[in-house]
């Protein structure tokens, strides 16, 4: 596992977290207790997204989105000069040969759950507050 993918999706996720904040307005606050709910909305929201993203790549590595994307590159090849001239002349083949690239989805799942974790810590301290 390339430890790129990790430092690339860490830098998202906490772009993300900033954005939260910004939205939130968390700098105008005051209070504590408000602060501390903002800090696990970031570190929560991003982690929750990151995760989806995940099981999305794991549904698309199981062969759940094969057939619509089969479907719509057979549309568009209707569009070409030569439309019997196709990469893959029938579905099995497009299978057989999706079966071989997987998408790792390592990343997705383990930096989400951290900044899960971590959103669940400051909901515990919020909770506690």
């Amino acid at each position: 596992m390339s430890l790129k993918k990790y430092i690339i999706s860490a830098i998202i996720l906490i772009a993300c977290s900033f954005g939260v904040l910004f939205l939130k307005n968390t700098w105008a606050l005051t209070n504590a207790k408000d602060i501390i709910g903002d800090v696990s909305d970031c570190f929560m929201a991003p982690g929750i997204i990151y995760i989806c993203f995940g099981i999305i790549v794991i549904c698309s590595n199981k062969g759940a989105f094969d057939m619509l994307s089969y479907g719509i590159q057979t549309a568009f090849s209707v569009f070409k000069k030569d439309p019997t001239d196709r990469k893959y002349q029938n579905f099995g083949d497009y299978r057989l040969a999706k079966q071989d690239k997987k998408s790792p989805v390592a990343h997705f799942m383990l930096c989400g759950g951290i900044y899960m974790a971590l959103g669940l810590v400051f909901y515990i301290i919020y909770a506690i507050l």
